[in-house]
């Protein structure tokens, strides 16, 4: 893969997109003119894989600002800023030393500022062109296996642990926070959590032994910390307020499957703490997923059973849920479906990523596989130009993204799975059209009819259906994901309204892309 410095991204991509845009609308004049359909091979600049070649990423973070989504990945000993709204392009990367431990993207006070450790103990911090800030690199005196934490603390600071049992604080420009490392009794091996106490911020972590710490700016311990249980803890403490109190509470799991739950006062609340099955080696996630107003906690364990919890301790109806498979990342709340609660989403080390409402019922198009085992939840991303979120997981030589609306779990929808088809019916010609021409959007249940040959690729080919308004621009993605050779439906769901007029519908599958115009009418 050829890397891009950051300087020339903007003039490059500047040509990269007229090139597409002058393949595409010469191949959709064409189109107008028969009102048909256009196939056939492009240009390589056309359609490309949307995401570079890396090793399996080790962390994916997703930070978003005035200017877009932006994602950072890490493989192997490389950190990579991609625009995913761009053709997930490389807007810079940057080698460290050793292998990468753990990322933060953050939006500091001087802009956009991405954070890397490496597990011999070094610290990185890039602003938005991927150059070092002035006073990095840092090295700590220990190993680090946890990611950095950004915490706002005067104008921001980064908390990392290392494996000799100190917290750093370091401010950006590389020196210590007054006060800070402070020295635990035992080695720390996640990242830190932050609490907040009324408006104040809070650090949290655990170290060898059950010990729970929490500190406050100055270094010094918040009173009734540290303490001491009779459990081992290896992921980061969950935070977030769940009484609306103002204050946050603490979740964290241990290795024998015991789960607490605690004020920042250090007094475990009723109901608490709770047993599942077999070790918590993840971070509990707070989010409202049966749609009553207040947050549940959602705990996974490493043998795959999924339990959301409410305040009081009680395991919601319909759960838990469990996969087939190792879980080693903590799970992903988002609301898939546009509709009261929020979706459990969680991958596994069988390669598979799992989705369930928050009835605890499998939604359609899932389980979805992703051929990589994973330790790295799915990110949740909204590209700038449509509004649409996006699901990004792991993949095998870098991200694969997945619409949410591609993978919309309401029943009433037409059904994406692909026909099945004998040798003789399976189609010999790459193929676009809708369910119906004009488009009358107050009917409901459109689709896009989409027929790949085997020709194109005998297994999954990555595949984008866009729409685009008459000037080009994008205004809607309904699919985004690996297809397999065949006949496939696949729904249309509106997450914006669109004003009657024309519109031209893309489908993109490897180096092949096709074309076709339609009347929407409301």
């Amino acid at each position: 893969m050829v890397s891009v410095k950051s300087h020339l991204d903007v003039p490059l991509n500047h040509i990269i997109s007229r090139c597409r845009n002058w393949i595409f609308w010469k191949t959709i004049f064409i189109s107008s003119l028969v009102f048909g359909i256009v196939a056939g091979s492009s240009p390589e600049c056309v359609a490309q894989n949307p995401t570079p070649e890396f090793s399996t990423p080790r962390s994916i973070k997703v930070l978003n600002d005035s200017s877009g989504d932006f994602l950072l990945v890490a493989s192997a000993n490389k950190v990579s800023c991609l625009n995913p709204n761009i053709g997930a392009t490389v807007s810079w990367e940057n080698h460290l030393e050793t292998s990468v431990a753990g990322l933060a993207f953050v939006n500091s006070p001087n802009g956009r500022v991405a954070v890397a450790t490496d597990v011999k103990g070094g610290v990185y911090a890039w602003n938005s062109s991927g150059k070092l800030l002035d006073g990095w690199p840092r090295q700590l005196s220990a190993t680090v296996t946890a990611a950095p934490t950004w915490i706002n603390w005067g104008g921001g600071v980064v908390a990392i642990p290392d494996h000799g049992g100190l917290v750093h604080v370091l401010k950006l420009d590389g020196e210590n926070l007054p006060g800070w490392p402070i020295q635990t009794d035992a080695r720390v091996l996640s990242a830190v959590g932050v609490a907040i106490m009324g408006d104040e911020p809070i650090v949290v972590v655990t170290t060898e032994g059950g010990v729970l710490w929490a500190f406050r700016d100055s270094g010094k311990s918040v009173d009734g910390f540290p303490i001491k249980f009779d459990a081992e803890f290896i992921a980061t403490p969950a935070v977030g307020d769940l009484t609306g109190d103002g204050n946050q509470e603490i979740c964290i799991g241990s290795l024998d499957g015991t789960v607490r739950l605690l004020e920042l006062s250090g007094r475990v609340l009723p109901g608490w703490p709770v047993q599942v099955k077999s070790a918590v080696g993840t971070t509990p996630s707070f989010g409202d997923i049966n749609g009553n107003g207040r947050d549940e906690i959602v705990v996974v364990t490493r043998e795959g059973e999924v339990s959301p919890f409410d305040i009081e301790g009680t395991v919601l109806p319909g759960w838990p849920q469990t996969t087939p498979g190792l879980v080693l990342s903590s799970p992903t709340l988002v609301d898939l479906d546009g509709f009261s609660g929020k979706e459990v989403l969680v991958t596994s080390k069988s390669g598979w990523a799992y989705c369930w409402s928050g009835k605890g019922e499998v939604p359609q198009y899932w389980p979805r596989k992703i051929n990589v085992a994973s330790r790295i939840s799915p990110v949740i991303q909204k590209q700038a130009d449509t509004g649409i979120d996006r699901i990004v997981l792991p993949a095998t030589n870098g991200v694969q993204f997945v619409s949410v609306a591609s993978f919309h779990p309401q029943a009433n929808i037409v059904s994406m799975e692909k026909a099945s088809e004998s040798e003789e019916t399976k189609p010999s010609v790459f193929s676009l059209r809708m369910n119906s021409n004009p488009l009358i959007v107050s009917q409901g249940g459109h689709a896009v009819h989409l027929s790949i040959p085997n020709n194109l690729g005998s297994t999954g080919v990555y595949t984008t259906v866009e729409v685009f308004d008459i000037s080009g621009r994008r205004i809607s993605e309904i699919f985004s994901g690996e297809l397999e050779p065949g006949e496939h439906v696949l729904p249309w769901v509106w997450n914006r309204p669109i004003p009657s007029g024309v519109y031209f519908v893309r489908a993109v599958t490897g180096k092949n892309s096709i074309a076709s115009k339609i009347l929407i009418l409301q």
